[in-house]
């Protein structure tokens, strides 16, 4: 049987893996909304996404 400290330390692992997954999600998205904006510059049609 684990003790509480491991239960408290695994626990925190997940956190902070979730909210580095979180960040990883931002990043993604704010580089599709850069991506968006690019290709309308060139000319493309929004409806291509």
């Amino acid at each position: 049987m684990s003790n509480k400290g491991e239960i408290r330390r695994q626990i925190a692992n997940k956190e902070r893996e979730k909210a580095s997954k979180e960040a990883q999600l931002t990043d993604l998205k704010e580089d599709l909304r850069r991506l968006k904006r690019r290709f309308e510059k060139i000319g493309y049609s929004r409806r291509r996404f």
